[in-house]
């Protein structure tokens, strides 16, 4: 069964790497793939393959992964209850 923390889309793989400006070559060489391998995995409709999920994971990890979808500041709010005047 496939899990969604399993799944890597091309979208979230590209935003990752342009956020770190590492170049397709870069991170391709640090994977051991090539880099026109690598260019299909960030296509619109492009996964990473479930034999190298594990490789880009440690590598976002050592490059500062963001573990799931960022979230705009502009857009987190934490409800304070109103308890009453004191």
């Amino acid at each position: 069964m496939l899990l969604m923390a399993e799944h890597i889309s091309g979208a979230e793989l590209k935003a990752w790497r342009t956020g770190r400006r590492l170049t397709q070559e870069e991170v391709a060489e640090k994977l051991g793939t090539t880099r026109s391998s690598y260019a299909n995995w960030e296509r619109p409709d492009g996964h990473v393959p479930l034999k190298s999920i594990s490789e880009v994971r440690t590598l976002m990890r050592e490059f500062g992964d963001v573990s799931g979808p960022k979230i705009p500041a502009s857009e987190l709010s934490i409800p304070i209850p109103f308890v009453g005047l004191v």
